[in-house]
């Protein structure tokens, strides 16, 4: 992952059959980002635009939580599916502060 985001004109990277018990400490610090920006139905992570909807499921320090208890500043990994409009869907989001 380190080599591919130094390629040029990749905005982001599909990991297919990656399951959440094998993630390892070092992969999560490499996909984790911070939050940029966010709005009421999206959020912005380093260059990336995602979508957030009723279903997406959102946790903060392992608990709970919504879009308004996200802060410009926290550390997330996104999960999302790509829409036929081009835009990424969130599906889960893991926050941390």
């Amino acid at each position: 992952l380190k080599e591919l985001e130094q390629v040029a004109g990749i905005d982001w990277i599909r990991l297919l059959y990656l399951y959440p018990i094998n993630f390892t400490d070092e992969l999560v610090e490499q996909i984790a980002g911070s939050i940029a920006a966010l709005g009421v139905d999206h959020l912005i992570v380093g260059a990336l635009t995602v979508t957030v909807n009723a279903s997406t499921a959102i946790t903060l320090n392992g608990a709970a939580a919504s879009v308004a208890d996200l802060k410009v500043g926290d550390t997330v990994v996104v999960l999302v599916s790509p829409q036929a409009d081009g835009t990424l869907l969130a599906r889960v989001i893991t926050a941390t502060m």
